[in-house]
């Protein structure tokens, strides 16, 4: 089998592992096919923590885990019909209309797609980064020997340069492909997670297709008016898609799962505090908060503020609801997200994975934040960008935000603001050479805070095509119906604040 086919067997395995879990988290929507495959690849990091914690081996956890999920949702579905994702679905945009939005989202797949095919090309040529070698593939040759031999690498004081206490997601997904095809290569590992990172693009440019298609349906409008919008999220769901391989660079395709987690922490954010974080949004966040959280351990800090984030926010809303809803169900959902997250670093700690040790590089306060400040703002320029689009976005667009049910800005940014202290803080309070750990990793460790200032700008560009058209379409009197300026309406009956409002998108919701 060759390392192509060996690929496309994984990630075809991978999903239907998770096609089921997904849909019914997700529904019958067009995202749900990248998301399927990740939702296999958390089936098998949890196959993984269990070969580690208990006994087995990886195939046997991963096919009873796969059953499992399966069952579980099929009863989900039996016990409660209302929620089958072929009920109750009209495939319509939001505005009555079917066709726009199934055209939008098939013209949306073929775009995202092709934009991620595009970007794959560099693995034509064989490429391996240091850590794909150190870290992701070797420890899928620990997952393949089972319990014993698994638990003895964790252990292994001769492997600290492995970091035995990375997340398991991508190695467990490689392990599963050398399992499942009966071949093992570095190279095959290689493809295998590049494919991933390529499913979580897709996963997070696809927000951008939906914020086009409920900016086209925040307003009744004529058809061709509603294309614009909708052909502005599909083209910025592309070009998210082109900027979060370019700013990977390389570690798209040699094996870093760098991309992996920040594209599926930026999908999360995406959908739960950009979108509406309900129903099928909520279950998109659930599935890319498991695989960024499992992927890499600097993603927890921003799961974790992205569960915290969404979860006040929808205490806020039942509490403040009519007719008023416990805040508690919603409280008590946010702390078992955020015990979730912790479950693999406290098993790390409680199997006595090895950790390196140590102290600081000498040097005072002042020189560790002057070399990391100069070492990581090169890599900022995007945030620095979406600052200044935000500012004219809140002034001139908030009104058409709402009125499209997007979420404020303000919740993206909070995410980010986290996600940047916390890297700010472990630069500072690193181990060993500060400039030597900064020359090595921060273009790595920027990607998601490159990608959410991206982000930020294509969610303002969708809005501000949907303000310019309805403006442009607005009705307005014509020259000989002009009133003078004795009989004009007063501001309390002005056509700015009255059903008739031309400019409907500038009036806060």
């Amino acid at each position: 089998m060759s390392t192509t086919e060996a690929a496309v067997v994984t990630l075809a395995v991978l999903a239907a592992a998770g096609a089921l879990p997904t849909v019914a988290l997700v529904g019958l929507r067009w995202p749900a096919l990248a998301l399927a495959p990740l939702a296999g690849s958390v089936l098998a990091a949890l196959s993984a923590m269990a070969v580690l914690a208990l006994a087995g081996n990886l195939m046997s956890w991963f096919v009873g885990l796969a059953v499992v999920g399966g069952a579980a949702s099929l009863g989900w579905w039996w016990r409660r019909p209302a929620t089958r994702p072929w009920v109750g679905s009209t495939g319509t945009d939001g505005a009555g209309s079917p066709m726009p939005g199934l055209v939008a989202g098939v013209v949306g797949v073929a775009v995202v797609v092709a934009a991620v095919v595009w970007s794959l090309q560099p693995l034509g040529v064989a490429d391996y980064g240091f850590d794909a070698r150190a870290v992701y593939l070797l420890h899928a040759w620990w997952y393949t020997e089972g319990h014993q031999g698994a638990l003895r690498s964790l252990r292994n004081p001769q492997l600290l340069f492995s970091q035995a206490r990375y997340p398991p997601l991508t190695s467990a997904s490689v392990a599963l492909s050398w399992l499942v095809t009966g071949t093992r290569s570095y190279r095959q590992g290689i493809v295998v997670i590049a494919l991933l990172n390529g499913c979580a693009v897709a996963s997070c440019a696809w927000v951008l297709v939906d914020v086009g298609r409920r900016v086209a349906a925040s307003r009744p409008a004529p058809l061709g008016r509603r294309l614009v919008p909708l052909a502005a999220g599909v083209l910025a769901a592309g070009m998210v898609a082109l900027a979060a391989f370019g700013i990977a660079g390389p570690g798209a395709t040699n094996g870093y799962a760098d991309l992996l987690w920040s594209a599926s922490a930026a999908g999360a954010v995406g959908y739960g505090l950009v979108l509406s974080g309900r129903g099928g949004d909520l279950g998109a966040v659930v599935i890319l908060l498991g695989v960024a959280g499992l992927t890499k351990n600097e993603a927890v800090v921003t799961a974790v503020a992205v569960v915290a984030l969404l979860t006040g926010r929808t205490a806020w809303r039942r509490w403040h609801s009519a007719p008023r809803h416990s805040p508690w169900p919603a409280l008590g959902a946010g702390v078992l997200g955020v015990a979730a997250l912790a479950v693999w670093p406290g098993l790390c700690r409680l199997l006595g994975a090895t950790r390196v040790t140590g102290g600081t590089e000498p040097g005072s306060f002042s020189f560790r934040v002057t070399t990391t400040w100069d070492a990581t703002v090169p890599y900022l320029h995007s945030v620095g960008v979406a600052l200044v689009v935000a500012v004219l976005g809140g002034l001139v667009l908030r009104g058409a935000r709402r009125a499209a049910g997007l979420g404020n800005d303000l919740w993206t940014w909070a995410v980010l603001a986290a996600y940047l202290l916390a890297l700010a803080w472990a630069y500072l309070t690193t181990i060993g050479s500060l400039p030597f750990r900064l020359f090595t990793s921060i273009d790595r460790t920027t990607v998601f805070a490159a990608l959410a200032g991206w982000y930020i700008v294509a969610v303002w560009a969708v809005v501000g095509c949907g303000t310019l058209v309805a403006r442009a379409g607005a009705p307005g009197p014509r020259p000989a119906d002009r009133p003078n300026r004795a009989d004009r309406p007063s501001h309390a009956q002005s056509p700015a604040t009255g059903p008739d409002a031309g400019a409907w998108v500038d009036t806060p919701v």
